[in-house]
């Protein structure tokens, strides 16, 4: 600690233009920010001078021992988002695929940590598969010396538990803080200056769709027409990450409705995105944290579960807020989900209720990180 404030090193995907994983350092300091004064400096795979998100400067994940030299870090903290996971990862870099190997998105941090002496806290991170008992062993070895080893979910916590890691505990999505971050009237006017800059209309009502995939976009459309033949309402299809194939879904989507949905195909910042999401009537989409995002500000929403056959990050999610039947398998069961959801009248106070206990976790979690990093436990 220097003058008092507390210098954090954060691991994560900040290089990339995803809402989700962009938002985490905001996150972080903002709980953090509760207890303690710190400064966070971001890591990722391949790092950027002028990151998404105004994110500022991301190094590459090998800077970082140059970087403790030049003024040491007091806690590296890993994540979040899907973190914990063995499958190999591939970067181009000026047109030459890059391979590193299986989990050393986390191994490497941690391995840099341990030989600087700077202790590592995974925070609240996705354990979305399963692994082979040899994983689990290794996974276990490398955890077993960590500050704190959080994570987002009960089904991350038992894969964790399954290898063996019996400290790791259950806290919450940071992005559960979404609300508190961005208030609910600063996004209405940020709506207003939207409409101003791309002339789109976000003041009649609308569903507001999100699709991160290619598979199926037809069938989707097929239930936004009915449900909005129905309703009357208006249907936006709207991006949620730039680096998955949201762009790509929605222009299947816009295809396959023949017109009869408006896009919204505007680059925007995730705070953008959020305004967006916060005044529409109702949501659908396969992006976790778009979800999280309609429910922060007690918006209907339905899920689609682009990985039904296992247990996933949305079980995990929609399960932390009660609504497991509002996740769908298939984008045909949309239309019924989502006419039920909007007729589940008292739906939206219980889940705000439910957000507040999570944040209330997540104000504990932070508080814990800061008492032992000043020692006191």
């Amino acid at each position: 600690m220097k003058d008092g404030v507390f210098r954090i090193a954060q691991f994560g995907s900040f290089d990339v233009e995803s809402m989700g994983d962009t938002l985490f350092p905001h996150a972080l300091s903002h709980g953090l920010s509760k207890h303690v004064a710190c400064r966070v400096t971001l890591f990722s795979m391949r790092g950027c001078e002028n990151s998404y998100n105004n994110n500022g400067v991301v190094h590459a994940l090998d800077a970082f021992p140059l970087c403790h030299a030049e003024e040491p870090f007091d806690l590296v903290v890993l994540g979040g988002g899907e973190f914990l996971h063995f499958k190999p990862i591939r970067f181009t870099v000026d047109g030459v695929e890059k391979p590193y190997g299986a989990g050393y998105l986390w191994k490497k941090p941690i391995e840099m940590a341990k030989a600087a002496g700077v202790p590592v806290a995974l925070n609240c991170v996705g354990v979305s598969y399963d692994m082979t008992p040899s994983e689990q062993a290794e996974l276990k070895a490398y955890l077993e010396n960590a500050l704190c080893v959080s994570v987002r979910d009960v089904y991350s916590l038992a894969r964790l538990r399954a290898a063996g890691v019996e400290h790791a505990i259950s806290v919450a999505d940071n992005l559960w803080y979404m609300n508190e971050m961005f208030p609910k009237a600063a996004l209405a006017e940020t709506r207003q200056v939207l409409e101003g800059r791309t002339g789109k209309d976000f003041s009649t009502p609308y569903i507001l769709v999100q699709y991160g995939t290619t598979k199926n976009a037809p069938a989707l459309a097929e239930q936004l027409l009915a449900f909005q033949r129905e309703t009357g309402l208006r249907v936006l299809l709207m991006p949620v990450n730039y680096c998955h194939e949201d762009r790509e879904g929605m222009r299947l989507l816009a295809e396959a409705g023949e017109g009869a949905f408006e896009a919204v195909d505007d680059y925007f910042q995730p705070s953008e995105m959020i305004a967006v999401i916060s005044g529409a009537s109702a949501f659908v989409g396969t992006s976790l944290h778009g979800n999280l995002t309609a429910a922060s500000y007690g918006v209907p929403f339905v899920g689609i579960d682009m990985y039904p056959s296992f247990v996933s990050k949305m079980d995990g999610i929609f399960a932390m807020i009660g609504c497991e039947e509002y996740l769908v398998p298939t984008e045909r069961a949309v239309k019924s989900a989502l006419s039920a959801r909007l007729a589940d009248g008292g739906r939206e106070a219980f889940v705000l209720e439910k957000i507040r206990a999570c944040q209330a976790a997540l104000d504990r979690h932070f508080e814990k990180i800061t008492h032992r990093l000043k020692g006191d436990a």
